[in-house]
């Protein structure tokens, strides 16, 4: 090489080292130490907690009979493969997601196979899963996508399944381990399909839907509210006909609604801004319109920054890792480590050694997947783990804001995305170099807001829904669940005082609540069989003067935390009187009490 062209690159790479984001993201290549190189025609991955514990294992779809894999996170770097868990299908796999679909406490998953029966795996509770074979989901159709969501915010997940050139399905979950297809709901796509990424697109608190094809348009249905949709993809402006592979949202602007990137297979990905009023502006010079052979992309803010990053995968080229330059233009950073050239398909990103950077899983066809560690710069960060108790238990569909350095954030928990894969379940914020996050909001499935304030930054906490935070003191003083009488918990009813209703969290011990404080500083959360728990528990409510108004739980005692909603009324469906009343949880390990002050 010319002496003046080497000192020219040297220059360059000078300068480039110098553009922020370049100097700030770095991955390390753990994959062999970590014990995840799995060999195989790989497909898909998610990141996930199946066991509990607090970190994130990992699940992988093989194709063509290899086994799937599902990898437990040892909480040392290393990941130790699950045999015998019964989830090691060796069918043509395709996407692979997972979530409490039985409101039991614990993730299952769904493995989506190409022209073979798709299998639902419930979670045992004991690192073993067992085919529900009855549940009607078990489509053998070409299915490539899937992803998980409550469409009809009944409580549970609900699921969606992507096939190539056959009807898509939406499975409405019937609450007893079956369910139904909504054959009218209008989201049966016949097209050529590859994927699926849902989110609430227009804010107005239910799940809408965004299918990825393969060179045909792709369509964007919006959520109706009453188990229908609409096509709103002309009226969008998000019909991207190119050789689709996948989707993922994510709020790049930070401007409070989330926008859409649509990977396609040498045709050019897709930029699209949300414009707030359910039309899209594609950023045609955002420069992240590769034209390579892409698979996979996922958000996330690898910086903490403030600001979300993409990744994507690619077939036999580098995968390329674009930071964000925070004016709606992207630049790639090829010296960032993560520039695998294997044939990628799915990537899936999520914080599996708990130091509060996104990490990233990627995985290849018939060359070994690739653990990307993140080891980048020191900016600070806040991780939410959410678990819903009158929304799905996986808080998937929960709609999650934070507030630091005076710019608000936005994430929402995810069931399934980019291609044939899905995120950690927890979402993840960066902070920059800001010291606290002024407001946390969470905006649940159900409809219920929680708001907690003053939150010191790097902090992984688990959010449980109706206002109880674990692993942190906020500034209300709602800090960590220390354990009462031997588990034993009630909260103080949120809101309080109340005018209409108010909602009481309580738990008792069993199989996970009473494990003591995981490696982040949250106590477990699980909820198991009767068979697990402490006999009765009785939750009532009295006045002042000792009588009984209401009984609003009187049953055998689950494990786990949960939540009730108390409508103000006596048990003679008549409406209280203002004052104060008296929240009292029994169980024969004790009792716990609250006061709550009715307003109306």
């Amino acid at each position: 090489m010319r002496p003046d062209r080497t000192i020219a690159l040297a220059v360059l790479g000078t300068i480039l080292w110098l553009v922020p984001g370049w100097s700030q993201l770095a991955f390390t290549n753990v994959t062999t130490s970590a014990n995840v190189g799995s060999v195989a025609e790989g497909v898909g991955a998610t990141l996930f907690d199946y066991d509990g514990d607090g970190d994130l294992d990992l699940y992988l779809s093989n194709g063509f009979g290899d086994a799937n894999v599902l990898y437990s996170n040892d909480g040392d770097g290393t990941f130790t493969s699950v045999v015998g868990s019964g989830t090691e299908d060796t069918g043509p796999g395709r996407a692979c997601v997972a979530g409490d679909y039985d409101n039991d406490g614990d993730n299952d998953i769904y493995l989506v196979n190409y022209n073979a029966a798709n299998i639902l795996y419930r979670n045992d509770g004991d690192s073993t899963f067992t085919v529900m074979v009855g549940a009607n989901v078990g489509d053998a159709g070409a299915g490539v996508g899937a992803a998980w969501g409550d469409f009809d915010m009944d409580g549970d997940l609900d699921l969606y399944v992507v096939n190539y050139n056959s009807a898509n399905i939406l499975y409405s979950n019937d609450g007893d381990a079956t369910f139904t297809v909504l054959v009218g709901a209008g989201v049966g796509d016949d097209g050529p399909g590859h994927g699926v990424a849902p989110a609430d697109f227009d804010g107005d608190g239910d799940l809408d839907l965004y299918v990825v094809n393969e060179n045909e348009a792709n369509i964007l249905y919006s959520n109706d509210g009453d188990s229908t949709f609409s096509n709103l993809t002309f009226v969008a402006g998000v019909g991207d006909p190119g050789s689709g592979r996948s989707a993922a949202w994510g709020d790049c602007d930070n401007d409070g609604d989330l926008d859409l990137y649509a990977v396609n297979q040498n045709t050019g990905n897709v930029l699209y801004r949300n414009d707030g009023d359910s039309t899209f502006t594609n950023l045609v010079g955002a420069g992240v319109g590769d034209t390579g052979p892409c698979y996979g992309g996922v958000w996330a803010d690898f910086d903490k920054d403030g600001d979300l990053d993409i990744y994507i995968t690619k077939n036999n080229q580098a995968n390329v890792l674009y930071s964000n330059d925070g004016d709606n233009t992207f630049t790639s950073v090829p010296g960032a480590g993560a520039g695998d050239t294997g044939p990628g398909r799915g990537v899936t990103a999520g914080d599996y050694d708990g130091d509060g950077d996104v990490d990233l899983y990627v995985v290849n066809s018939n060359q070994a997947n690739v653990l990307y560690r993140n080891d980048s710069d020191t900016n600070r960060w806040f991780v939410v783990d959410t678990r819903g108790t009158l929304s799905n238990r996986s808080g998937i569909g929960a709609l999650v804001s934070l507030t630091a350095g005076g710019v608000t954030r936005i994430r929402q928990v995810e069931g399934g995305s980019g291609y044939c894969s899905q995120n950690s379940m927890a979402v993840e914020f960066g902070l920059g170099s800001a010291t606290t996050a002024t407001t946390l909001r969470i905006e649940w499935p159900s409809g219920v807001v929680d708001v907690h304030s003053s939150l010191p930054a790097n902090r992984w906490v688990t959010a449980i829904e109706g206002g109880i935070l674990v692993g942190v003191e906020d500034g209300e003083g709602n800090g960590d669940l220390e354990p009462h009488s031997a588990g034993l918990f009630l909260s103080r009813g949120r809101p309080n005082p109340f005018t209409e209703s108010t909602i009481f969290i309580y738990s008792l011990p069993g199989h996970g609540t009473d494990e003591g404080l995981s490696s982040r500083g949250s106590q477990m959360i699980h909820s198991a069989d009767p068979q697990y728990g402490d006999g009765g528990v009785r939750l009532r409510l009295f006045d002042v003067q000792g009588r009984l108004v209401r009984t609003l739980v009187d049953r055998t005692g689950l494990p786990g935390f949960h939540a009730v909603r108390w409508d103000g009324r006596d048990d003679r469906g008549n409406r209280v009187g203002p004052g104060v009343y008296l929240a009292v949880l029994s169980s024969s390990l004790g009792t716990e009490t609250q006061k709550v002050v009715a307003l109306h």
